[in-house]
């Protein structure tokens, strides 16, 4: 959320950092698909070319977790 407000007032750095705080306390916390929904968010700050290969990772999440709702999401 703190990721996404950030994102929203224009501080991408702050709100990448922020993304990738999130991901992190979900792999930690064994939140799979919080983790790949953070890396959905930090695709998307990334932007297309960088971001690819963080929504290739929350791909092979949602597939994994065999999530067709997530999986809808991330393509």
């Amino acid at each position: 959320g703190r990721a996404f407000g950030m994102l929203r007032l224009g501080r991408r750095d702050d709100a990448l950092r922020l993304a990738h705080q999130a991901i992190d306390h979900a792999g930690d916390g064994g939140y799979p698909r919080l983790r790949a929904m953070g890396l959905m968010l930090a695709a998307r700050i990334q932007g297309p070319h960088v971001g690819a290969a963080t929504l290739a990772r929350a791909r092979a999440i949602a597939r994994r977790l065999e999530d067709a709702e997530l999986l809808a999401r991330v393509d």
